[in-house]
């Protein structure tokens, strides 16, 4: 990590000095609005592209890290807890006179074996909290150099200069008359750009072209080809209507739009692509037509309040049932349950469907209860991260390896796994959440198996047999 971030600072010194000893180009335009970008300054466009895609990487790579200092932070407070209770467990004995001089001498080898324990993760914790604020420096200084470039990339363009001053905040179709392109960056972080209309000859909206402005609502012409990566990404847009003439929805198109409601996808679209939507949080509703081919597992990551409409044809690629979306494979051999409708409270995964997609329901906060039939053969990673409100989870004996598909999944209070061989566990470790009062509930001549694994040594006090549940209903 240390020399990936003198990297990324090295290559800022070196675009800093380019940016400042970038020449000025001439005007070439019949009026003083400019916005064809010069063929000439596709080295900057590629650059920013470069420093967009490790600015991106940058923070994703972040997201990790905050996720390992919440999983080390858990762990301390449930190593600070034993030890207090090993400590006063052996005070108490001590008191009784029942403990021989070796069995102290066991118990404060265990205690010092514990202090070490947090020693390190204290270090960890130490070494965690640097890394992120290093690299939330150098995201900074990524942005900064970001900004600098595009300020450039439109030294000439008086339309841009005005709407970055405020003077302006509409685009009006007259402005952009005979353009078939709106180049990258062209508007990128123009703030008080609230209003764009396009001419019916735009044909290309390039990278990040109005990426942060305030614009609230885009007439896409019926001809659009392209809008590529992040074209709309963190704008104001409350609902867009995207023609059958753009046949992919690109990378990070709206991905951030905070006040995004409502997309309509026209027939015609084959592919939605990473990240799309994500982030979208307001997004309720997104029709998928039947054209739709290919839609990437992150697509709708972090939308917690979306639910699909569109055919429920189980034969096409791509179908909706109440609101859920479903992957066709291989002309039905295999049946992926791509997302969750936000409005489901309780969940029983259909009959016939053989994969949980990742981030099948990423941040949903109205789910409550999973139920996983036999036949079920994978869940992937992340793919109930963060359901906050997920208190019950049934997994098959059918799935045999398990991700971390449940992480910060908090209000957990009960997971039955129906696996009677231990199912292997990626990176080492099980990951239901932290929750004091969860139960993990395991066939009852597997309860021995369960605890010894190293697995679910975090958990080996909440395992109990799957019988114990009908107990506790019928006391109830």
């Amino acid at each position: 990590m240390e020399k990936s971030s003198k990297f990324l600072f090295a290559m800022l010194a070196l675009v800093c000095v380019f940016a400042l000893g970038f020449g000025i180009f001439a005007l070439n335009n019949k009026n003083d609005t400019i916005l064809d970008i010069s063929n000439d300054k596709t080295v900057i466009v590629n650059t920013l592209d470069t420093l967009v895609k490790k600015n991106n990487e940058l923070e994703t790579l972040n997201m990790v890290y905050v996720r390992n200092l919440t999983d080390a932070t858990n762990t301390i407070m449930m190593l600070q807890n034993e030890l207090e209770n090993n400590k006063a467990l052996l005070e108490e004995l001590k008191e009784s006179n029942e403990l021989s001089e070796s069995q102290v001498t066991e118990l404060n080898a265990q205690i010092d074996e514990l202090n070490v324990l947090l020693s390190n993760k204290d270090a960890t914790i130490s070494d965690l909290n640097s890394v992120i604020e290093g690299n939330n420096q150098t995201i900074a200084n990524l942005n900064s150099t970001i900004d600098e470039l595009v300020a450039q990339l439109n030294s000439e363009n008086n339309l841009f200069n005005q709407l970055m001053t405020g003077r302006i905040t509409k685009v009006t179709a007259e402005d952009l008359e005979g353009l078939t392109e709106i180049r990258p960056y062209t508007f990128y972080n123009c703030k008080y750009l609230t209003s764009v209309e396009l001419p019916s000859t735009i044909k290309i909206i390039g990278t990040r072209a109005f990426y942060g402005t305030s614009i609230s609502s885009i007439n896409l012409p019926s001809g659009i080809i392209t809008i590529s990566d992040g074209a709309f990404a963190s704008t104001d847009l409350t609902s867009v209507t995207i023609p059958s003439s753009v046949g992919s929805i690109r990378s990070s198109t709206f991905e951030s739009c905070s006040k995004l409601t409502s997309v309509t996808l026209k027939n015609g679209i084959s592919s939605i692509t990473s990240g799309a939507f994500r982030d979208c949080y307001a997004l309720e509703t997104i029709n998928i037509p039947s054209s739709i081919t290919q839609i990437s597992s992150d697509a709708f990551n972090g939308c917690s309040e979306l639910s699909f409409t569109g055919s429920s044809d189980s034969n096409l690629k791509y179908y909706v049932v109440d609101g859920s979306l479903y992957n066709n494979v291989n002309n039905g051999a295999a049946r992926y349950l791509v997302r969750i409708s936000a409005d489901v409270t309780e969940f029983v995964v259909p009959e016939g469907v053989t994969h949980i997609s990742a981030h099948v329901a990423s941040k949903l906060q109205n789910l409550e209860k999973v139920v996983i039939p036999e036949g079920v053969k994978n869940i992937a990673e992340q793919a109930f991260s963060e359901c906050f409100g997920l208190k019950e989870v049934e997994i098959p004996s059918t799935v045999t390896y398990l991700y971390r598909s449940f992480d910060m999944c908090e209000e957990l209070i009960s997971v039955t796994i129906k696996a009677i061989e231990v199912p292997t566990v990626a990176y080492g470790q099980a990951s239901f959440g932290f929750n004091p009062e969860l139960k993990i509930y395991v066939p009852a001549e597997s309860v021995e198996l369960y605890k010894a694994s190293e697995a679910f040594a975090m958990y080996v006090d909440q395992i109990f047999a799957i019988d114990e549940i009908i107990e506790e209903l019928d006391v109830a």
